[in-house]
């Protein structure tokens, strides 16, 4: 197994009943080599005693394996990362979609109003651009309304009486967001029991 001890990389290994311990020595991607270096028999005779074959091929082999399984690993973490990163800055976005949906939804009620329109035609040119960023990111408007009630996509905010429609969203209160396939935020909405 590959392991850090400080700073150094230091491959351990069972051979037989005896536990091995050999330092690697890490080699810089701009040098020669498949990017790590073994030691010599003489230098770590400390370790390993002279009288002892080494079957150094099989060993380099194996800490190849572990140096590959780390770096996916870490490559597997650093993309993890990053989504989650991804998935916490479109969340700020969602805010401001919302505001702007409630500011056009205020100013329907009031359509009779010439001093609006101008207010009315920036508002929606904005809500529909950041409505198109967000879909070229991955996010996608969960449909609620007339669905079934399910908890892994909806948030219940309240519920209304309807035994015709009993456990379909009768209400959006914000909408939920999906983002690639996955829950960016549920959607809130009221459900008829």
């Amino acid at each position: 197994m590959f392991v850090l001890e400080g700073d150094h990389p230091v491959l351990h290994y069972q051979e037989g009943s005896a536990a091995r311990r050999i330092p690697v020595h890490v080699v810089d991607d701009n040098q020669k080599g498949q990017g790590f270096a073994l030691p010599t028999a003489e230098a770590d005779s400390g370790t390993i005693g002279s009288s002892e074959q080494i079957d150094w091929k099989e060993t380099a082999l194996r800490l190849q394996a572990e140096m590959s399984n780390f770096r996916k690993r870490q490559e597997q973490c650093a993309d993890e990362a990053a989504v989650r990163e991804k998935e916490r800055l479109l969340q700020l976005f969602l805010t401001v979609v919302d505001d702007l949906r409630r500011a056009l939804e205020a100013d329907s009620a009031r359509s009779g109003r010439d001093e609006h329109t101008t207010l009315r035609e920036g508002v929606q040119l904005t809500y529909h651009e950041l409505k198109r960023l967000l879909e070229s990111e991955g996010v996608r408007e969960i449909e609620a309304l007339g669905q079934p009630f399910t908890p892994e996509l909806h948030e219940a905010v309240a519920t209304a009486t309807d035994p015709v429609r009993s456990g379909l969203v009768l209400e959006v209160v914000e909408p939920g967001y999906m983002l690639n396939g996955r829950l960016l935020r549920p959607a809130r909405v009221v459900v008829a029991a």
